[in-house]
């Protein structure tokens, strides 16, 4: 009944303020379990858990569900990110990645980096969503601190980026399964220590940036998974390239190079990948 005091009478319950986090959260944790070919709408309401008819309401599709889903997981930094704070916007990225491997949702993404050359078209869409808002404001966050001085002229910001991803990845696989919950445990301070890693390298090159060989999207795919496989590599070119820089001022072999990193790799290997 309606009256003017009192306006239209409720039916139902009142929505749920919180069923679309949940739902989200839920797809998430599903996907990352069982994969796209075990994705349905019915086990993400089990899990979430919420009525069916509200999940198919607000994601008629499996397709729409994961899509919405998966810009949960590629949240670009938040609004109270300094973008004049180089240091504190790497530290953040640098958190975002570890969690993307070693968090709460670090099966979601070897899963999409897999069955986005088996599944639908839109799953190649998914990955570059996660590239663009995990990536794309950092970029750009970096070129505006090398036009400010605070970089080496000309420093590329993936260089800085697949730096740091290497890092990661290189810190997780070495790192026993039993152990690695620890490192999202101290993410903060493994973000710092690598951010700051990271960046000592990239001043300490100096002039010779030009030198350092950058691994470009031209040079492999667009996808994400091309840009993780060159990153572990990345990481350790940066440092060895900053140890190339001393010596090359200093006249004597660093202290750092090892005789198992020349056994390993190679100088006449290391020139043709870290010169131009």
């Amino acid at each position: 009944m309606r009256t003017e005091a009192n306006g239209p009478a409720g039916r139902g319950r009142p929505a749920d303020p919180g069923i679309e986090r949940r739902v989200l959260a839920a797809a998430l944790t599903v996907y990352g379990e069982v994969g796209w070919a075990g994705f349905t709408l019915d086990r993400v309401a089990r899990r979430a858990p919420v009525g069916k008819a509200a999940l198919y309401r607000r994601w008629p599709t499996k397709e729409d569900l994961l899509l919405a889903a998966l810009e949960h997981l590629a949240e670009p930094p938040g609004d109270e990110a300094d973008p004049t704070d180089l240091r504190g916007c790497l530290i953040g990225m640098t958190e975002q990645v570890i969690d993307m491997f070693v968090g709460p949702k670090a099966l979601v993404l070897p899963r999409v980096l897999i069955e986005a050359s088996q599944y639908p078209p839109r799953f190649d869409d998914m990955v570059q969503n996660i590239v663009r808002a995990r990536f794309g404001t950092i970029r750009t966050v970096i070129q505006a601190a090398a036009d400010r001085g605070e970089l080496p002229a000309r420093t590329p910001p993936d260089l800085i980026i697949d730096a740091i991803m290497g890092r990661v990845i290189s810190l997780i696989v070495l790192t026993p399964g039993a152990r690695r919950a620890t490192i999202n445990a101290e993410r903060d301070r493994y973000a710092a220590s690598i951010t700051d890693f990271v960046l000592r390298a990239i001043a300490g090159l100096g002039g010779g940036l030009a030198e350092v060989h950058q691994f470009p999207q031209r040079r492999r795919g667009d996808g994400l998974g091309d840009r993780v496989a060159a990153g572990a590599l990345d990481g350790d070119l940066a440092g060895e390239a900053h140890v190339r820089a001393v010596e090359r001022r200093t006249g004597a072999r660093h202290p750092a190079r090892s005789e198992r990193w020349a056994a390993r790799r190679g100088d006449a290997n290391l020139d043709a990948c870290v010169c131009i």
